[in-house]
């Protein structure tokens, strides 16, 4: 004899269950044959028959309904009897309370590992996989997790509605899945924040590019509710087994490399321990800044900005370097973080203001009149003193007010809380420049420059860069340089590393530029030497240049490199 479970019935047309008057009662099939005939049609009763059958079905019925057919197959015709009937009913009502059972529990295991909304793995299902990479790390292999968050997606729901932001969610669900390897996993795990394990990568470097590739896939506009939604989206990434070797800790690092991402507008960013305020080397770094800040050790360089017009050097952005007594210089990516963190962001921006102000005082004695551009934290914003501070300074170094540029991120102006719109109306009130950075990374460009009484837009050099060979760069540049002019602003590109940039960018109608071709950052000294030479930069509107010279000057880590050297001010 053959028992055989059926877990879905077939058609009610082909099906003897549908025959049945009652749950249970067996059936037998309709060509059954007699015991010793071949052929023939069974005899008897419905419910309780003396005979011989090849099979008997009943269904399986649960309390939601059928949820199965158990059939018999005899290997030659038996008889069946009232008997046989109630012990195979009996039978099917255990076997429908089984695969009941059985079926509850996948579904509440499915839920329980699954995200109703995108129908991504969830939380659990992370956590459990996640485990499973580490324990593979004993056999080499290597492992990555990705922590995606999307930025600014609740004013979609503010904006739109919750219907449109679990519609873009699906979206962003969905092109995550398809933007990843086939055993990847891709889960969701809260609100706007996905997590993605990459199992088998090769190296960090194979997680990176991943997470690039996604974040190009994310930066594609999403259709919702007939609207395209451009969403933008910051990628942390964590490395196993380099990064942690638990569950928590590398969604904690994920999450710490994330929110630096999101700080500098990157994309994406693999977690750094000197980031992490959590790590025995960040608070270490957190004991040396507060020293530095004490002995001294905070120093700045140079690097000019020139006149597209004329060539001429016109201003000089000064740029913060650390002279740490152990990896000796360090640029600001390597502390900053640090800075935010200390609760001492008022002493390390005065100490920038003294020193800044400082020089470009020096540079005016002695007849240069070029500004000079000192970057802003957005909670200096927040100090009331701000103004009256830089006020002393100014009348310290027989500076004008006009000779200062604040920089201030578009995203540290766009909160406008009370205390940041007094203190912009303070320093306005006082007569330094105020300039957006990083202009075009943030949602309130276009705010900032009708809401707020500014002097200058500073064009982020992810825009400047490839302007010469990239339409849509080409097309940010040239809309800003406009929308600018017409509200009587400058243009400043930063980030200018090549003599085709410098072109496109004067074609395109900037003001000023500054990057690497121009000059790197140097020190007080050198940069008055530059404005004591008697060249200046070729740009398409400038004429009689003279040859460049090459003092020593630095590039990233401190090291000496070839500089191109240009002129001084009209006004010396």
């Amino acid at each position: 004899m053959e028992l055989v479970v059926d877990p879905v019935p077939p058609p009610v047309s082909q099906s003897p269950v549908s025959q049945s008057p009652v749950p249970h009662a067996p059936v037998p099939a309709p060509a059954a044959r007699p015991a010793g005939s071949a052929t023939g049609s069974p005899t008897g009763s419905p419910t309780g028959f003396q005979r011989g059958t090849d099979h008997v079905a009943t269904p399986l019925t649960g309390p939601a309904g059928q949820v199965g057919v158990l059939r018999l197959n005899f290997a030659r015709p038996a008889p069946w009897k009232d008997h046989d009937q109630a012990v195979l009913a009996a039978f099917a009502n255990l076997l429908a309370l089984a695969i009941t059972n059985a079926n509850t529990y996948a579904e509440a295991h499915d839920q329980a590992f699954h995200d109703a909304l995108t129908n991504l793995g969830n939380r659990r299902m992370l956590q459990r996989r996640t485990a499973e990479a580490i324990a593979a790390t004993a056999t080499g292999s290597r492992s990555a997790l990705l922590l995606v968050d999307l930025d600014r997606f609740r004013d979609v729901n503010d904006t739109l509605g919750h219907d449109a932001g679990d519609q873009l969610l699906r979206g962003i669900a969905e092109r995550l899945r398809r933007g990843v390897r086939a055993g990847d996993l891709v889960t969701r795990i809260g609100g706007d924040e996905f997590a993605i394990l990459l199992t088998g990568i090769r190296d960090a470097d194979a997680a990176e590019t991943i997470a690039a590739t996604l974040t190009r896939v994310l930066a594609r506009p999403v259709g919702v509710e007939g609207m395209m939604l451009s969403v933008e989206a910051s990628i942390g990434i964590a490395c196993l087994p380099e990064d942690g070797d638990t569950v928590d800790e590398l969604l904690r690092r994920a999450d710490v490399a994330m929110y630096q991402a999101k700080r500098t507008h990157g994309g994406y960013r693999r977690y750094r321990a000197d980031e992490d305020s959590s790590t025995l080397a960040h608070m270490a770094l957190m004991a040396d800044l507060h020293d530095a800040l004490d002995h001294g050790d905070i120093n700045l360089c140079y690097q000019p900005q020139i006149d597209l017009e004329t060539g001429r050097i016109v201003a000089f952005e000064a740029l913060v370097r650390w002279n740490h007594p152990v990896p000796g210089r360090l640029s600001p990516d390597a502390f900053i973080g640090a800075v935010e963190q200390s609760g001492r962001i008022g002493d390390f921006t005065r100490t920038v203001l003294r020193e800044a102000l400082s020089a470009a005082g020096q540079w005016h004695a002695d007849g240069a009149r070029v500004g000079i551009s000192v970057n802003l934290f957005a909670r200096n914003l927040l100090e009331p003193g701000l103004a009256t501070e830089i006020a002393q300074l100014l009348l310290a170094n027989r500076l004008s007010a006009a000779a200062l540029t604040l920089e201030i991120t578009e995203r540290a102006v766009v909160t406008e809380s009370a205390a940041t719109v007094r203190s912009l109306a303070a320093l306005r009130d006082l007569g330094v420049r105020l300039a957006v950075d990083d202009f075009g990374t943030g949602y309130g460009a276009l705010n900032v420059l009708g809401q707020f009484d500014l002097h200058e837009v500073k064009i982020d050099q992810s825009f400047v860069h490839n302007v010469a060979g990239d339409r849509a760069n080409s097309a940010i540049v040239r809309a800003t340089v406009a929308l600018a002019h017409d509200l009587g602003l400058r243009v400043v590109a930063e980030g200018v590393e090549d003599a085709e940039t410098l072109n496109a960018l004067s074609t395109l109608g900037c003001d000023l530029a500054q990057g690497t071709l121009i000059s790197p950052p140097c020190p007080a000294e050198e940069a008055t030497a530059l404005l004591r030479d008697a060249g200046r930069l070729a740009t398409p509107r400038s004429a009689d240049v003279l040859p460049f010279r090459r003092p020593t000057g630095e590039r990233a880590g401190g090291a000496a490199s070839v500089r191109r050297a240009y002129p001084a001010t009209d006004g010396r």
